[in-house]
Order: structure tokens, then C-alpha cells, then sequence
């Protein structure tokens, strides 16, 4: 070791110990302050402005001659430099040391696409995927490349974090710790653009939010679908501004079809008419849904039938009839709608006040009735 090295060490150990510190305790990792900190403030020979403070919400302190001084957000050499910078005025090289003697409880603001959003206590090593673990986790909604903190007294320290860079192995900084005060905001890919309204025959109408991006297929799922009572050629948009509705093409936009699933805008409103009803039939027999449904117009027996919610398993389709009263004569037509598919039977158009009954099939016979009948013959030829 050369003498100019060693004259060097000695003379940073003599500072050291002139600041009252402990040799190799400057090379330390110093302490950010906080708002809500205990600090200790040593004015070297000045008992006067020896003394501990608390440092304010807006992370200001305040001492004689120093005044006012901001060191939230700073570390402690930072915050002596700041002091000794405002009382060189009254001193010469005053001589000043600063140390953190009790920590406040620390908290920062989780925010956005988290299970569980609010203040949470933190400690000197929580890092922001840690705070989004104490928030319960990120939702399945979240942007994890553009979460963002905003730090300072006056939060204009704002830090983009990409935690999918950190995620992935590629930046470990990303994963940045957090200090006390911090917001914490992770936004969702798809964030809320405004309302939309799905009105009429839906089976959830009312708003819904509007997502980026957002079209009418997925506005009209948003709200269960249409109603079997929804005319769906008759399905208009209205745009906030519009006085009058346009008309959609439903097929097409259930389709997919770019040109009739169009895209919304906040305020749009979607309206699903219901369709215009001429009476009542009544379909009875082996049917999910056996009862009395509107009639309307260019109604089938093929459409009554799924109006029911489609024959059960022992309904015999070869054998449908419909009664109907026409001119005080009651008319029964038989009809085999198995047949209709294929274009052998005409599909029977359904008139209000219609009765339609929908045969079963025969029970099979089983093992131990055809024995008994065998039986039963066999004794009887003897």
C-alpha cells in the first residue's frame, strides 16, 4: 500500500469519526425518509438546533434559521446537505448529520386491475409485484407491461414498470421496490371507453360497459341474448347524437360479418324489438316446454315446436295434429314434421288459436311382459 493510499483512508476515517460515525458506516446503504419519520438532526457544537423532528405529510421539516426544508423522498445525506445548505447563511461549513431514529409505518396505493384495490403497509424491501400479491393479484384484465408508480410528496414522480419483462426473466429491475406514499396502478388491456345500452327483448337489458374495441355481437352476449319474443329483423343501433335508430342486419352480425357488427361508440343504444303477436296457440304433449305461446306472423309448426323448447325424447314427430276452429267447423290437420326437412311435408303455417299435439311414441315392450304373454298363449293352445 503506497503512502498516498493510506494518508487517503486515514483521513476518511477521521471525517467519519468527526461526523460521529462509525468507520465503513458513509459506504452503508443510507435510509430513505418518509413522511411520518423520526429523524435525528445534529448540528455539530449548535445544541440549539440539535434535535428530533417529525417529518410532515408533505415530507418538510422545519428548524431555527433552516426554516423549512423538504427531505421526504431523499436519502439522509441528501437531506444533511439540503440543512447544511441553508444554514451556511448563519455558520461557516456548518457540519451537519441526518438519521432516521423511527420509522413510520409505511403504505402505498394498490390500484386498478387487482383483485382487491386499497392501502397497504409495506416494508423497506416490498417490491410492486409483492404490493400486487397483497392486493390479492393482478385480475385476468391486467396490463402487466404498462403498470406505473408515482412517487414524491407532490406525486409528480411517475415511473413506468413493464412486469412482463420482469415475468419473463428479462429485466429483473423492472420489479423496482417501493417506498412509503407510492400509488401503484396496473390498467387493464381492454380499459372502460364509456356505456352502451341494450334494450328490448334481451334477457339482461340495461348499460354495459364499453370496452375498446367493442362490437354489436359482443354487446348483445353481454346482455344473455335475445329473447325468443326479439324480432330480429327489426334490431336498430342509435348513436348518442341520432335522433333515429339504423337498422342492423342481425343474421349477418352474428355472423361476424364486419359490415353489420360494427363497432360501438360510447352512448350507442341497441334496441331488439318484439314481434308483433296476432293471438295465442297451445302446444301440449312430449315437449320441454308445453304451454300457451304468442302467435306471430309467417309462424310455422317447425317454429312452435322450437318455441317450446323442442320435443323430449319419447315425442313421435310422424305424428303431430292441429286442431283448429275455422267458421265454427273444428279442423284437425296431421302433420309428420320429420318429414318437413326434406321437403316431403309442407310446413304448416300456425293460425291463432291453434291446439298442437305432439304424439309419443309406444312404450317397448319388455323382456319380462313378452315372457308373461308367451306364456299366457301357450297355455291357452294347449
Amino acid at each position: 500500500m503506497n503512502k498516498t493510499l493510506s494518508a487517503l483512508m486515514v483521513v476518511s476515517v477521521a471525517a467519519a469519526l468527526l461526523l460521529g460515525l462509525a468507520p465503513g458506516a458513509a459506504l452503508a446503504q443510507e435510509q430513505i425518509i418518509a413522511p411520518g419519520d423520526q429523524i435525528q438532526v445534529t448540528v455539530l457544537g449548535e445544541s440549539d438546533l440539535t434535535k428530533r423532528v417529525i417529518v410532515d405529510s408533505q415530507g418538510k421539516i422545519s428548524l431555527p434559521l433552516a426554516g423549512e426544508v423538504e427531505v421526504g423522498g431523499v436519502g439522509t445525506s441528501e437531506a444533511a446537505a439540503r440543512l447544511r445548505n441553508k444554514l451556511t447563511k448563519y455558520y461557516k461549513n456548518p457540519q451537519v448529520t441526518v438519521e432516521v431514529t423511527e420509522a413510520a409505518k409505511r403504505m402505498v396505493v394498490v390500484s386498478g386491475a387487482v383483485k382487491t384495490p386499497g392501502v397497504y403497509l409495506i416494508d423497506p424491501t416490498t417490491t410492486v409485484i409483492a404490493a400486487l400479491t397483497l392486493a390479492g393479484g393482478y385480475t385476468t384484465e391486467a396490463d402487466l407491461s404498462k403498470v406505473t408508480v408515482t412517487r414524491g410528496p407532490r406525486k409528480d414522480m411517475v415511473m413506468n414498470v413493464d412486469l412482463n419483462q420482469f415475468l419473463s426473466g428479462a429485466k429483473p429491475e423492472e420489479n423496482i421496490a417501493l417506498q412509503s406514499g407510492d400509488t401503484v396502478v396496473v390498467p387493464e388491456k381492454n380499459p372502460v371507453a364509456g356505456t352502451v345500452y341494450v334494450l328490448g327483448e334481451v334477457n339482461q337489458r340495461g348499460s354495459f360497459p364499453l370496452r375498446e374495441g367493442m362490437t354489436f355481437r359482443e354487446a348483445v352476449a353481454a346482455a344473455g341474448g335475445v329473447t325468443g319474443m326479439a324480432d330480429v329483423n327489426k334490431v336498430t343501433i342509435k348513436h348518442r347524437d341520432e335522433a333515429v335508430g339504423v337498422p342492423v342486419d342481425f343474421a349477418k352480425a352474428n355472423a361476424g360479418d364486419p359490415s353489420a357488427n360494427v363497432a360501438l361508440l360510447s352512448g350507442d343504444t341497441i334496441f331488439v324489438p318484439a314481434i308483433e303477436t296476432t293471438g295465442t296457440f297451445t302446444i301440449i304433449g312430449p315437449v320441454a316446454k308445453p304451454g300457451q305461446y304468442p302467435t306471430r306472423a309467417n309462424m310455422y309448426i317447425t317454429d312452435a315446436l322450437a318455441a317450446a323448447g323442442g320435443q323430449t325424447e319419447i315425442a313421435n314427430l310422424s305424428s303431430v295434429r292441429v286442431t283448429r276452429v275455422s267458421g265454427g267447423k273444428t279442423q284437425t290437420i296431421k302433420v309428420d314434421i320429420s318429414r318437413i326437412s326434406d321437403g316431403k311435408t309442407e310446413n304448416v303455417a300456425v293460425q291463432p288459436g291453434d291446439t298442437i299435439l305432439v304424439g309419443q311414441k309406444k312404450p317397448p315392450m319388455d323382456k319380462i311382459r313378452a315372457g308373461g304373454l308367451l306364456l299366457s298363449l301357450l297355455f291357452l293352445l294347449r
